[in-house]
């Protein structure tokens, strides 16, 4: 893991790592990722209002008496751990885009040298995931946030990344130690890896499987712990993971049939996390589904399938209305979730940015549905694969880039 610590201006130095900006006076947006070159840059971030920045000393080229004097002016409580959530959404949202797209380049890469009989390097995905970690300590809605940004003809890639994102940040609501959380992103990203040995006319096939189609299907699961028997580093617990992911608690699952007392916690979790990403997806064979629908059927499941407690957590971590998705406020405005107001979970944050009585978009604007002299509601959810705008576009341009 990055070793991340709050830097005051006075104490940044040339040389240092930025992340991110950590405190500001003012609402001016700064790009600031990357190693500071010059002096006269840190004059610039000073008179810009910059009061201290996320600095990571592993990627930084200091002098050692520098980086003790930063380790001894920063409280462990003020590292990592503290640092998490501290970074805005807009700030970190460039920041996961760019992690978004470089994690499928590395899946896909992954997947045509699996096809191919090629050797396959580990380790790129695995630094990723630590990477998906890292973006989700500094915000983790900004990550939340590419899970809704599907593209058609993408399932394979973007599923298994978007349960990585999701395993991760659940990981990190149930708050388990920050290796686990990495550990269990990188086993998201990796569950379905054995898809790729599955003929396409199964995988993509339009229509509902024969029983024989399924059974291959199913053999999935077992292709794809094959291939992580061949892949240097693969813990016992990530290997678990995998093998566990299409189990139930009631025996009904595969490939082994496992009950409640043979699945661990990290099974169990990752049941939850598939089937929740699953179901939103559109496939070849359906559209996906709004998530407030996917979540109900998470709970009809948790009766005998799945871990009810979990199932419980998930839905109040994800909320009515998840972080990234689409609502449409009762003035007729198309709005983006951008955090959940623990108190009103019908109320979320969210961002304005298209009108449908005009049907033209307008200038994105922040709005907190839970303020008391907020008069606007969310009249109903909307799936951007519904709507007759680019948003995936829009998002891009005008929310990621307009910082």
């Amino acid at each position: 893991m990055n070793k991340l610590v709050v830097v005051p201006i006075d104490k940044l130095a040339v040389g240092m790592f930025v992340e991110a900006v950590h405190q500001q006076d003012g609402d001016l947006k700064i790009k600031t990722q990357g190693k500071v070159t010059t002096e006269n840059a840190i004059s610039i971030l000073k008179t810009k209002g910059i009061i201290s920045l996320i600095v990571d000393m592993e990627r930084s080229d200091v002098a050692r008496d520098t980086e003790r004097d930063v380790d001894t002016d920063t409280n462990e409580t003020e590292r990592a751990e503290h640092v998490r959530g501290s970074v805005s959404l807009e700030d970190e949202l460039t920041q996961a885009s760019a992690l978004y797209e470089e994690a499928k380049k590395l899946q896909k890469k992954l997947l045509h040298s699996i096809q191919a009989g090629l050797p396959v390097n580990f380790q790129p995905i695995k630094d990723v995931s630590e990477k998906f970690v890292n973006s989700l300590d500094r915000n983790p809605n900004a990550l939340l946030c590419m899970i809704h940004l599907r593209q058609k003809d993408a399932y394979l890639l973007e599923h298994s990344l978007n349960v990585g994102i999701l395993m991760g940040a659940f990981a990190q609501y149930l708050e388990l130690d920050n290796d686990v959380v990495s550990e269990l992103a990188l086993a998201g990203m990796l569950h379905d890896i054995g898809k790729i040995e599955i003929p396409d006319q199964i995988l993509h096939k339009p229509g509902k499987l024969t029983d024989e189609e399924m059974d291959v299907m199913k053999g999935h699961v077992v292709k794809g712990l094959e291939v992580l028997k061949k892949m240097e580093g693969i813990s016992k617990r990530l290997f678990h993971v995998v093998a566990q992911h299409h189990e139930r608690l009631d025996g009904s699952g595969y490939p082994m049939g496992l009950n409640d007392s043979d699945i661990n916690i990290y099974g169990r979790m990752i049941a939850i996390v598939d089937g929740y990403d699953a179901m939103t997806a559109d496939r070849c064979y359906r559209k996906g589904m709004p998530p407030n629908q996917a979540l109900k059927i998470l709970l009809k499941c948790s009766e005998t399938e799945l871990d009810k407690a979990l199932v419980n957590k998930f839905i109040k971590y994800i909320g009515v209305h998840p972080v990234g998705s689409l609502v449409k406020l009762d003035s007729e405005k198309l709005s983006l979730v951008t955090e959940h107001n623990e108190n009103a979970p019908l109320s979320p944050k969210v961002k304005t940015f298209f009108s449908f009585r005009s049907n033209h978009f307008v200038a994105p604007k922040d709005v907190n549905l839970a303020d008391k002299h907020c008069r606007e509601k969310i009249a109903s959810a909307v799936r951007a694969e519904d709507i007759k705008i680019n948003y995936r576009k829009f998002f891009h341009e005008q929310i990621v880039l307009s910082k």
